[in-house]
């Protein structure tokens, strides 16, 4: 079975809620083609970029 990228984005922000949301919480903002755009809030972010091809 074949998820979609949406279900894959928000499997992905569920996750990392479950473990996080007591420091930050992501949320998804856009998602357009193969962009997309996720807000990170909270009294601790610590970000990582990464690239999906």
């Amino acid at each position: 079975m074949n998820k979609s990228l949406l279900e894959i984005v928000n499997t992905t922000l569920n996750e990392y809620n479950k473990y996080r949301s007591s420091e930050a919480t992501a949320r998804l903002v856009c998602l357009v083609g193969n962009k997309l755009t996720v807000r990170i809030e909270g009294s601790y972010v610590g970000i990582a970029g990464f690239m999906v091809s």
